[in-house]
């Protein structure tokens, strides 16, 4: 049991015959207590607590040692209420200490019960979770700043205990998932991609993606993320660890298929995957025909092998505008020459790309083209000329980079709508496969007398090389549009079937189009029976 009582050093300031009393007794015991000053004794209240003097914060419910330091309850005050000597609310002259007691700023309107404060708590947890934000965002200083107007009285946790919590509420969801995917009739289909940190700390998510029975609408769920060290069997112990997850989720003998990137070590975790649930279950779950590869990662490294191409134009862009974005001297005339230019003022030199990713390199191209003339006057400037003299844009080289730029286009359409799509499916990677194929297929082979004028020589060499590097990759990936899965995702797609009468009617060959149809059909009966498939 807590209470209020009045301070010694607080009756001394009420009334001088209060002072003088106090001084008298305080001579009698033989020494004089120090009357206190600081300014966070305006913060604190004098409590006994289980009849043991106490000091509590006048904002929140900690308490203190009569005889605790300023400097502890300064940090206290700074840390948790974002109150200093500087900031206070009520200076000493509109608001003496013995009011700050009779009336503490309603700190029972303040005061966070236990049970309030692990509400609060759990909200704050579920928060970060949603917003997927790190943990260490309840110790930014705007979180904090919003919380101490929102709940004053409410003691903030710390980014560890937030990691903690974390950890405690997966355990308990986890168990709810598990029971979840047990009433499901379904088959799972999985994903899973890594990366790497600065220390070479592999981190693996696994997503499980099932079409519900009730609504037909596909359905997605991330129930891992899992880490696997790096070096050699590193793929090996990615299958491994992806098996024993869907082990312990209790849905190992109901995976449809796999999807992962075209890496080493994604193929070799699929294949020892498969062969781990082949040992478990038979060789009916994940048959090596469902081991597939995402069509964007296969786009990727073609499109950069295509990059590879006109590697010394690029080299050569990405020097000038890492030489002019890192002098001030040399953005100064970029934004002169702009000026003059354009009527819409100065523009900023155009951004560097990211090497892993072409489609942000594609974006550099197309700015550079709209800056062209800007680049070349400022490469020319007789103040800065000779910062430039082994990495001067020659025409070949602007040829090479539009005639790229325009390459690009088609594929970078394709890959947007692939990556951005909610409803990406094997059906939906047959279709962008067609048409890179037709798109690559166009440049090859291509009769230079039928080019238009304006179309230069240098361009048709650098768009037809580039087709011939990613037809290389897209090759690869053909096989796997063959497979049973794909033929039955493509015909079974209603888009796909929608597209495809679209055509047909279009072009008044509605007889073809119901050949094709018996000829699918015909296909799928030949293939369900040799397979075996229910």
């Amino acid at each position: 049991m807590e209470s209020s009582v009045d301070a010694p050093s607080m009756n001394t300031l009420s009334s001088p015959n209060t002072m003088s009393s106090a001084s008298t007794s305080q001579t009698s015991q033989g020494r004089s207590k120090r009357q206190r000053t600081s300014w966070t004794d305006r913060h604190t209240i004098n409590i006994i607590d289980n009849g043991v003097p106490r000091r509590r914060c006048s904002h929140c419910s900690s308490t203190w040692s009569t005889n605790t330091s300023t400097g502890t309850l300064t940090k206290h005050l700074l840390e948790k209420h974002h109150i200093n000597s500087t900031s206070e609310p009520h200076s000493s002259s509109s608001m003496s200490p013995m009011s700050m007691i009779q009336n503490p700023l309603d700190t029972s309107k303040l005061l966070i019960t236990r049970t309030l404060e692990k509400k609060i708590d759990s909200a704050v947890t579920k928060y970060i979770i949603t917003e997927m934000l790190p943990h260490v965002h309840v110790e930014s200083l705007g979180f904090k700043q919003f919380m101490h107007d929102v709940l004053p009285g409410y003691r903030l946790k710390s980014a560890r205990t937030l990691k903690r919590s974390i950890g405690q509420m997966y355990v308990v969801i986890r168990q709810i998932v598990i029971g979840f995917l047990s009433t499901l009739d379904s088959r799972f289909a999985i994903t899973f991609d890594g990366w790497s940190n600065n220390s070479l700390k592999g981190f693996y998510p696994m997503t499980l993606h099932w079409v519900c029975r009730e609504s037909a609408k596909p359905m997605s769920m991330l129930i891992d993320f899992f880490h696997v060290f790096l070096g050699d069997g590193v793929g090996k112990r990615c299958g491994q660890a992806l098996f024993m997850r869907l082990k312990s989720f209790g849905i190992s003998s109901h995976i449809l298929s796999v999807t992962s990137d075209g890496a080493s070590d994604a193929i070799v975790a699929s294949n020892e995957l498969g062969r781990l649930l082949h040992d478990m279950h038979g060789d009916d779950i994940l048959p090596s025909s469902n081991m597939l590869r995402c069509m964007v990662h296969v786009f990727q490294l073609g499109i950069k092998a295509a990059l590879e191409v006109i590697s010394p134009s690029t080299m050569k862009l990405r020097n000038i505008l890492v030489s002019i974005r890192s002098s001030k001297v040399r953005r100064a005339i970029f934004r002169k020459y702009s000026k003059s230019m354009y009527e819409h003022g100065e523009r900023e030199p155009p951004c560097l790309d990211i090497i892993t990713r072409w489609n942000s390199t594609l974006e550099m191209y197309q700015e550079a083209l709209k800056l062209r003339d800007v680049l070349s006057c400022t490469i020319a400037d007789s103040i800065i000329a000779a910062d430039f003299v082994d990495s001067m844009l020659t025409i070949d080289d602007w040829n090479h980079i539009q005639a790229m730029e325009q390459w690009l286009l088609l594929p970078a359409r394709i890959c947007t709508y692939l990556s951005g799509s909610k409803y990406p499916t094997l059906s939906l990677a047959s279709l962008a496969f067609n048409g890179m194929l037709s798109h690559c297929n166009k440049y090859l082979g291509v009769d230079v007398e039928s080019i238009e004028s304006n179309t230069s020589k240098v361009t048709i060499e650098v768009q037809e090389k580039a087709s011939d590097k990613c037809l290389q990759y897209l090759i690869r990936y053909q096989e796997s549009l063959k497979s049973i899965p794909s033929r039955i995702a493509t015909f079974l797609d209603p888009r796909y079937v929608a597209l495809l009468i679209a055509f047909f009617i279009h072009s008044k060959l509605i007889g073809i189009f119901f050949s094709y149809i018996f000829r699918n059909v015909f296909h799928l009966h030949i293939c369900f029976q040799s397979s075996n498939i229910q």
